[in-house]
């Protein structure tokens, strides 16, 4: 990406209503580190995975090894 770019996406990422739990860090962070060695993933597909989970939304990716722990533990897909 080129610096305006750059500039123009961080932008976009500014008007989403994000929302950090971060009462919730600690639970959280052993949820997803217990998941990721579960379905044998990494901490940062698992910490969608859990997400997806957590909310009841279902999960949109393209990762074989992704979508297969998602329907072992009961994740909807987007297809």
């Amino acid at each position: 990406m080129s610096p305006d770019e750059s500039e123009a996406a961080f932008q976009r990422l500014r008007v989403l209503p994000i929302e950090i739990e971060r009462e919730a860090l600690p639970l959280l962070f052993h949820a997803v580190s217990a998941l990721a060695d579960e379905q044998d993933l990494t901490v940062y597909d698992a910490a969608y995975l859990e997400l997806a989970r957590r909310d009841r939304l279902p999960l949109a990716t393209r990762d074989k090894k992704l979508r297969s722990a998602a329907r072992a533990i009961g994740v909807d897909l987007v297809v």
